[in-house]
Parts: structure tokens; sequence; C-alpha cells
């Protein structure tokens, strides 16, 4: 009958599988935020002003936006795949929240906003609405996480850090809805001055920041879950008992007490031990009180 593989090999499996899924998260993402920084350089449009999808149109660093966009779906799909690797639960909301995400980022991408005549409008209300559904899924598959790292002891810092982040994803997506309104309604008096106070282009990208901040905690959470369930014994092991001198056993008497032997010759015999007939409780005759009375009689004799 084979043998079963052995736990250490198939934990030391997922550890190397979750390490390539980070890795390749890390590396999407990574280039994401790369491509927007270069872009942000060289482009002539505002960032606090301007949002992101009008970088599509940008007079220098053209294409770069579609990049970014695309290298974040792909990192959002590998952070599914690190915590999935890395043992942790995943339901079928979350796994759907990424692919939403993803396939909103994909589709942002693919269709430009109208922000020229030559653009059909309709590309433009696909990528409005995807827009919408990246920015609102992302932060919600942080939140379906957030119960399966409180439940895990080796997360609870990491559990902390995420509950704080998405606090912060909150506010900012709720400013950005408030500030892309005001922006698309600036002509109605007071949205004016809102659009002008809270930028729609500053707040899209504090959202943008914070949802990634949130996949990189994601990712250091399943690292640290898979090297934790590699070796499940380095955190469970008892502090090792300090060695205790082992005290032979003595039976039938006290450590402080010597064993009885035989009486010494002294011209008695057994009877006259048991001279008063008694004995004490466990069968033995009390040869102590035996000598007492032996001795008030040698005095009465003399």
């Amino acid at each position: 009958m084979p043998s079963p593989p052995s736990h250490a090999k198939v934990h030391t499996v997922d550890v190397a599988r979750t390490r390539a899924w980070t890795i390749a998260a890390a590396a999407g993402l990574g280039w994401a935020l790369f491509t927007l920084i270069v872009l942000h350089s060289v482009s002539s449009f505002d960032p606090l002003t301007d949002p992101l999808s009008r970088y599509a149109f940008t007079d220098r660093g053209g294409g770069m936006l579609e990049a970014s966009l695309l290298s974040a779906a792909v990192g959002v799909i590998a952070v599914r795949g690190s915590v999935l690797s890395a043992g942790l639960p995943l339901s079928r909301t979350t796994s759907t929240l990424v692919y939403a995400t993803s396939t909103g980022l994909a589709t942002a991408a693919l269709f430009p906003a109208t922000f020229s005549s030559d653009i059909d409008p309709v590309s433009g209300r696909i990528h409005q609405y995807a827009s919408v559904v990246a920015f609102a899924s992302l932060p919600a598959i942080a939140l379906s996480l957030l119960d399966v790292l409180r439940a895990t002891p080796v997360l609870a810092r990491v559990a902390s850090a995420l509950t704080w982040l998405l606090r912060i994803a909150l506010v900012s997506l709720a400013l950005f809805g408030v500030s892309y309104v005001a922006d698309a309604l600036a002509g109605v008096p007071g949205f004016a001055v809102v659009a002008e106070t809270v930028p729609v282009g500053f707040t899209q990208r504090i959202v943008f920041l914070v949802d990634l901040c949130l996949l990189a905690v994601l990712l250091v959470g399943a690292m640290r879950h898979a090297r934790a369930s590699a070796d499940p014994a380095s955190a469970t092991a008892p502090a090792t008992a300090p060695a205790t001198a082992v005290q032979p056993a003595v039976t039938g008497a006290s450590p402080m007490t010597p064993l009885a032997g035989p009486p010494a010759d002294t011209g008695r015999s057994v009877a006259h031990e048991a001279v008063d007939g008694s004995a004490n409780g466990f069968g033995y005759h009390d040869v102590r009180n035996a000598d007492l009375q032996r001795s008030d009689r040698t005095d009465a004799v003399t």
C-alpha cells in the first residue's frame, strides 16, 4: 500500500506556489503604479483636476494608461491566486469580486472615455460603468476577506492593518463619488464650489493608491499564512521544561527514615518484644513500646 504524501511536502509546495503568485501580483501591480508615475511625469495634464481617463488622450505617453490598467487587472487575478494557494478560505463572493474588478479594469482600458468628438459615446458609457464596477469591487474584496484574517491568529496584525485601510478606502471612495458628481454638475449653482474644493482627479488618485495598499496587505497576509502553515510546530511547540532530578522512590519508608532492619542481638526473644501482646494498625508489633516496658521492669528489679 503506498504511503500518503508527507505533510511538510504539501506545505512546501503551497509556499512555493504562494511565493510565485505573490511575485506575479507584485510585478503586475508594481508595473501599473510605475507606468502611472511615468505617465504623470511626461503628460501636460493636471493630476489634481484631470481624471485618469483623460490621460488616454495625452500629448505624450500615449498607450501608457491602457498598459497600466491591464497590468493592474492581471495583478488582481494574481492576488486571488496568492490567497488561494496560501490555504486561506476563498468564498464565491470574493472570487466574483476579483473577476469583476479585473474585468472592469480591462474593459476601462479597451473602451476609452468620451473626451473628444471622434470617440463613440457608447465607448464612453462602457468605460464609465466599467470604472464604477472596478472601483467599487476592489475594496469589497478586502472586506470579504476581513473575517477570514481575523479568525487566523497569525494574521491578527494584518487584519488590523486591513481594517484601518478599509476605513480610509470607504472614506476616499465616498469623497471620489461626491467630487465626480460635483464635476459632472459643475454648471449647477453650488456644485462648482464642491468641484473646486474636492477635485475629482485628486480624490480618484487617492482611491487608486489606497486600493493598491489593500492588495499589498492581502499579499503580505497570504505569504505570512503560508509560511506559518508550512511549520505549524514552530508556532505551537511548548517550551522545553527544565530538567529536574528524579529521586528514587523508597517503598515502605519516607526519605528521611532509614529502613527498619533486624533488631540487634540483645539476648531477647521475639516473645519479649511482644510482651504487651499489642500490634499497631499495620500488623507489626510496636518494638519501641516493648523496649520501654522492659526498661521499667529492669529498674523495678534493681
